[in-house]
């Protein structure tokens, strides 16, 4: 699989805490808030977002989720709303 991270996106339970969190406690600055999901700005490297972990995939995109061999679980997409965005093959 050749693999391309043009986003890194994590469920979280609470978004308000999330983005609280985030913003005062690391000084992130949010680039997109969409309500379902939220962006921070990147200077330059991969895009850090958040999502509602009861949520699917609303965007319009499509994904998949997967363990490795340690127990992580990995859960990759791919957003239908980008014009721009490299994939992963």
């Amino acid at each position: 699989m050749k693999a391309h991270v043009s986003s890194i996106l994590l469920a979280v339970r609470d978004m308000d805490r999330a983005k609280q969190f985030y913003t005062e406690g690391l000084g992130w600055k949010i680039k997109n808030d969409y309500g379902i999901s939220v962006f921070f700005e990147s200077d330059g490297a991969s895009p850090v977002g958040f999502y509602a972990r009861e949520g699917a995939l609303p965007w319009g995109g499509y994904g998949g989720t997967f363990a490795d061999p340690d127990g992580y679980i990995w859960s990759v997409g791919y957003s239908a709303q980008g014009n721009d965005q490299p994939y992963a093959e």
